[in-house]
């Protein structure tokens, strides 16, 4: 099971950068392979194949209010820290070369809005469901350490390795080991709720965040 889900956890995002960097795939249509990679397939294994469900699997489960207060005082934190830290570190980031890149996915500053909803709150819960739920869960049957280091590199590589080559190689390994920080402890803020609803919450806070520097971003050029 644990070899099964590493590849194809590797299979579905080499599969969305090739179509993305050599084939040129639309935003739309790169959205929904996404979904069906990332949310489609893991489901029809789950109920169909292994004829399971999400509770028995990924530990869906809703979260008390108790266990929310964690979730929501590291969101406030990386909230600020990425804000911060992105004002601290502006000079590792060309504002030209981002908005060029983000053009380059079909980002625009007349659609910026729409795309912002559907990151902070679709793409979000899509990518926490795969990465710290699917690859998590499933891997942590067999090995916690496994499961959290591999669900967390994956997820870093994968939202670096599509703007490789607009950055320098410094930024490049700069922001991987960051985001593996990240993602190690989003995972290991769902060990005190029921699933990855808790690292749900903190990823839309981040990506509040996230759309905030762009839209500044954009301001400068």
């Amino acid at each position: 099971m644990n070899k099964n889900t590493i590849i194809y956890s590797l299979f579905s995002i080499v599969a969305l950068v090739v179509l993305e960097e050599v084939f040129v795939l639309e935003y739309i249509p790169k959205q929904i392979l996404r979904i069906s990679l990332f949310l489609i397939v893991p489901l029809f294994g789950i109920y169909v194949l292994r004829k399971s469900n999400l509770k028995t699997e990924i530990k869906f489960e809703k979260p008390t209010l108790q266990e929310l207060k964690l979730p929501i005082l590291v969101s406030i934190v990386i909230f600020i820290g990425t804000i911060g830290g992105y004002f601290m570190l502006q000079f590792m980031f060309d504002a030209d070369v981002v908005v060029q890149g983000g053009e380059e996915l079909g980002i625009t500053p007349s659609n910026i809005w729409i795309w912002a909803v559907y990151l902070v709150f679709f793409n979000s819960l899509i990518e926490e469901f795969f990465f710290r739920g699917y690859i998590f869960y499933t891997l942590e049957k067999n090995s916690y350490k496994l499961a959290i280091i591999v669900s967390s590199v994956l997820w870093a590589v994968y939202h670096v390795i599509i703007f490789m080559t607009l950055f320098p190689i410094y930024t490049v390994i700069f922001t991987i080991v960051g985001l593996s920080i990240i993602g190690v402890l989003l995972a290991y803020i769902n060990r005190f709720g029921k699933s990855f609803i808790n690292s749900w919450i903190v990823h839309i806070f981040a990506d509040i965040a996230v759309v905030i520097v762009l839209l500044y971003m954009y301001t400068l050029v």
